[in-house]
């Protein structure tokens, strides 16, 4: 919930840095251009053309942003989206390459085309966040953003000082700034509760935190603007953003509210989850997937 304190620019309200800066969109050196191949595992992608070098220029962004070569065929793709109740028509999909929501597809050897692995989690988001009422420009506005959350949550390490300055940078517009909270909230609630506890924060303090579920991590977003007539800054609202403890949500405590299913219609409870559902469960730390996470919507 976003308290407004006036009429409705985000100030995270939590200095500090992580050693590794390589992930800052200002150190990459993005005229940077590949040889005459890329190996990805056993898949060597071919460059003929231009087009070619400035695709293999982005994916080797994104084989760094996932820190791995791993590839995914379009059908793997699909495959991914079904996975968390989703679809995509060859239609969209050609639309959302076409704005700068994915990147375009790199052949590999004389077959089809193929993407980095973290692309199914970036079409996701994409797709959710469409399904939220999220315009096309808001989600290329917040891109960028989620890129480096993806990026520090696969280096175990966040600077909020760092995540300010993105954000502050980008000028960005009132619905994405409003919706930046949810986009922390989804890259890192994926997580399972070891694996979130793994991450260090480094506060705008310069001091590191740990999220525990004793000391569980909260976050205060807070939107600021110009006042029209003095030009002076001013307080427009604010929010925050609580992470749980380890596990899941108990749907059945009194402080619960679930939302999105009809009436009658209930989650089960922790007690019922517990009895054997925890076996099998794992955290893919690389995408930082949880299997039994249930879906952000």
């Amino acid at each position: 919930m976003w308290y407004i304190a006036s009429p409705i620019g985000v100030v995270v309200s939590i200095h500090g840095s992580c050693s590794d800066r390589s992930h800052m969109p200002e150190a990459r050196d993005l005229q940077r251009r590949t040889s005459t191949a890329v190996v990805c595992y056993s898949r060597t992608v071919r460059i003929d053309t231009e087009e070619d070098a400035v695709t293999a220029t982005e994916l080797s962004d994104y084989l760094d942003l996932q820190n791995s070569t791993e590839l995914v065929t379009k059908t793997e793709l699909r495959q991914g989206l079904r996975d968390q109740g989703l679809s995509i028509s060859d239609r969209n999909l050609t639309y959302y390459t076409s704005v700068g929501i994915i990147p375009s597809a790199v052949r590999f050897g004389s077959r089809g085309g193929a993407y980095p692995r973290v692309v199914v989690e970036q079409l996701s988001w994409a797709i959710r966040a469409r399904k939220r009422g999220l315009s096309i420009e808001t989600i290329r506005e917040l891109l960028p953003l989620w890129q480096w959350l993806v990026s520090g949550r696969t280096r175990g390490c966040i600077d909020l000082n760092e995540f300010e300055l993105i954000a502050r940078r980008a000028t960005l517009s009132a619905e994405a700034n409003y919706a930046i909270p949810t986009v922390v909230n989804e890259v890192i609630t994926c997580l399972c509760g070891e694996c979130l506890q793994q991450i260090e924060w480094i506060l705008k303090d310069g001091s590191p935190f740990h999220h525990t579920p004793k000391e569980p991590l909260k976050l205060s977003f807070i939107l600021g603007g110009l006042n029209e007539d003095s030009g002076m800054p001013e307080l427009l609202a604010w929010t925050q953003l609580s992470f749980p403890g380890v596990g899941h949500p108990d749907p059945a405590a009194p402080t619960s509210i679930t939302l999105g299913l009809p009436l009658g219609v209930d989650l089960p409870t922790q007690k019922a989850r517990s009895k054997g559902s925890s076996r099998g469960r794992s955290c893919n730390r690389r995408t930082g997937r949880q299997v039994e996470a249930l879906p952000l919507t």
